[in-house]
C-alpha cells in the first residue's frame, strides 16, 4: 500500500485560501470569523510545514509567491468540492442533476444509451435530458449544458467539438422518379424541408461550397419536429440537409439516397455552455463523461477528412 503524503492541518489550509483570495489577513478574518493576528499565524505555520513562502508581505497588502497561486488554486477546487457534497447531504440527497438539452436524434444515441455508464462512473450526480432545435437562454431556462450542431461559434458562450459530421442533401427515390435532380441547380424546384435556422444557414454554405447563386428561391418548408421531418423526407415530399451521422440508417436502408456528393465537412456537434456551468462537481463531471464517450466519434471524424 502506498505511503500517503501527510498534509498540513486543515486550519491552516483555510486560512491560507481565504487570505489568498482576498489578499489580505484582515478581511480573510472576517470571513472565518476569528482574528488577523490568528490568520496571520495559521499562515506562517503553513510556511513553516511546507518550507516556502507563499505571499510577499508588502506595504498596500499581500502578493501571492509562484508557490502561494499554485496552492491557492488546489485548494479552491478542493473546498469547493468538499462545500458541494456537505450541501448535498444536508440535503438529504445522494444526487445532484445536470440539466441539458439536446438535439433528439443525439439523445438517442448517446445520451440515453450512455446515462448508465456516466451513473456508475459518477454515482452522485445525474442528469436530465429535454429536447430543443434551438439554444436554449441558459440562466433564464436554468439549462447548465446544450448539444447543438453548427460550426463551434455561439459568442457568449463556451463550445467543445463533440464530433463532426459531414452534411449533404438526401432525398427519396420516390422523388427523383417525379422530379430528378441532375445538378445542384434543380434544387430551386423541389421543396426543401427545414427544422432549423441552422439548417437554413447550412443550406448557404452548401450552394457556396458548389459555387451558386439562388439559395434565397428555395422553396424552404419548415417543420420543427425532426421525426416528422425525416417522414415527409421518406415520403418523396422534399430534400433535406442534415448530418450524414443521423440519416445512415436511412441511407442503408434505401428509403433515402444522396443526390449529390459534396458535403459540408465543417459542422458537427458541440457541446455548449456558459462557463458558471463547470464551476461545481456536477457540471465538471458532465462535461468530462460526454467527451470522453465522443473521442472515438470524434478521432474518427478527423481521420476521414
Amino acid at each position: 500500500m502506498a505511503r500517503k503524503t501527510r498534509l498540513p492541518p486543515l486550519n491552516a489550509l483555510r486560512a491560507f485560501e481565504s487570505a489568498a483570495n482576498h489578499r489580505s489577513f484582515s478581511r480573510a478574518a472576517e470571513e472565518l470569523c476569528v482574528t488577523a493576528a490568528a490568520v496571520s499565524y495559521q499562515v506562517r505555520l503553513l510556511e513553516r510545514d511546507l518550507g516556502a513562502a507563499l505571499f510577499l508581505r508588502q506595504p498596500r497588502g499581500l502578493a501571492l509567491t509562484r508557490e502561494g497561486r499554485g496552492l491557492q488554486s488546489v485548494c479552491q477546487k478542493a473546498f469547493a468540492d468538499i462545500g458541494e457534497v456537505v450541501e448535498a447531504i444536508k440535503a438529504g440527497s445522494r444526487q445532484q442533476r445536470v440539466r441539458v438539452t439536446a438535439l433528439p436524434h443525439f439523445s438517442a444515441h448517446q445520451l440515453f444509451p450512455g446515462r448508465d455508464e456516466f451513473m456508475r462512473s459518477f454515482p452522485q450526480f445525474d442528469f436530465e435530458v429535454d429536447h430543443n432545435l434551438a439554444l436554449p437562454r441558459f440562466p433564464e431556462e436554468g439549462y447548465d449544458f446544450a448539444i447543438a450542431f453548427g460550426t463551434g461559434s455561439w459568442p457568449g458562450f463556451e463550445s467543445e467539438l463533440l464530433f463532426n459530421s459531414p452534411v449533404m442533401p438526401a432525398c427519396s427515390p420516390k422523388l427523383l422518379e417525379r422530379l430528378p435532380l441532375d445538378r445542384p441547380e434543380d434544387l430551386k424546384r423541389v421543396p426543401i424541408l427545414l427544422d432549423d435556422n441552422t439548417f437554413h444557414e447550412m443550406w448557404v454554405d452548401w450552394f457556396r461550397i458548389n459555387e451558386l447563386a439562388g439559395w434565397e428561391k428555395l422553396n424552404y418548408v419548415n417543420c420543427n419536429d425532426i421525426h416528422a421531418l425525416l417522414s415527409s423526407a421518406i415520403a418523396g415530399y422534399g430534400v433535406i440537409l442534415e448530418p450524414r451521422c443521423m440519416i445512415e440508417e436511412f441511407l442503408g436502408a434505401r428509403t433515402l439516397v444522396l443526390p449529390f456528393a459534396k458535403a459540408l465537412t465543417n459542422y458537427g456537434y458541440h457541446l455548449v455552455y456558459p462557463s458558471t456551468s463547470i464551476g461545481t462537481s456536477a457540471g465538471r463531471a458532465f462535461r468530462e463523461w460526454i467527451l470522453g464517450r465522443t473521442q472515438a466519434l470524434r478521432a474518427g471524424a478527423a481521420a476521414a477528412e
